[in-house]
């Protein structure tokens, strides 16, 4: 039978490799598109009508809330503590095999990390990641929720959302297994 896998060689490996990979993205885009005095860059399609690069800077949080704020800075830093303590806790609690716990906090650590020393360090996050609807649906959508386009993202933010929904689904499997007293009865 083989060991499971230790969290600590998973999150040792996954969360830098994660946070690197986002740090390289963001330094590609802001070098390879660069904005123009107006703050807007080239568009690359990657899937026509659905999909595209474009290279934009976020002052703000997920969606640009609080861009023009004056507390967003105290915001982000507490924020950004409160997830390291919450994901410190939650490491320390982890058990040998649970791989599925371990890869979702090694996301949320990464992305994380990778959205906070942008903001540290640069007072804004490298956005650049576009998804949106043309077409039929796209009038739909326009009608509907009054926009086409879902906000622009980064790899961090896939790290940070995919992180959550492998958290969910951790939590509704364990909910879902029979405690050792239902197991007796």
């Amino acid at each position: 039978m083989s060991q499971p896998i230790p969290y600590k060689s998973l999150l040792l490996v996954l969360t830098p490799l994660l946070f690197g990979f986002d740090q390289v993205t963001k330094a590609a885009v802001r070098v390879g598109m660069p904005l123009d005095a107006a703050g807007r860059s080239e568009r690359i399609d990657i899937i026509p009508g659905f999909f595209r690069l474009v290279h934009a800077e976020n002052t703000g949080a997920a969606f640009s809330m609080f861009g023009e704020s004056s507390f967003r800075g105290p915001l982000f830093v507490g924020v950004f503590l409160m997830a390291l303590v919450t994901i410190g806790i939650m490491i320390r609690q982890l058990e040998p095999g649970q791989k599925m716990m371990a890869t979702s906090l090694s996301l949320v650590l990464a992305g994380a990390m990778g959205n906070s020393l942008d903001r540290f360090t640069r007072g804004e996050v490298t956005d650049f990641l576009s998804v949106y609807a043309s077409g039929p649906l796209g009038e739909l959508l326009r009608d509907v929720i009054g926009t086409r386009f879902f906000p622009i993202f980064n790899v961090a933010d896939i790290c940070i959302n995919v992180g959550v929904a492998l958290y969910v689904l951790h939590t509704i499997k364990v909910l879902r297994e029979p405690t050792p007293e239902a197991a007796e009865a």
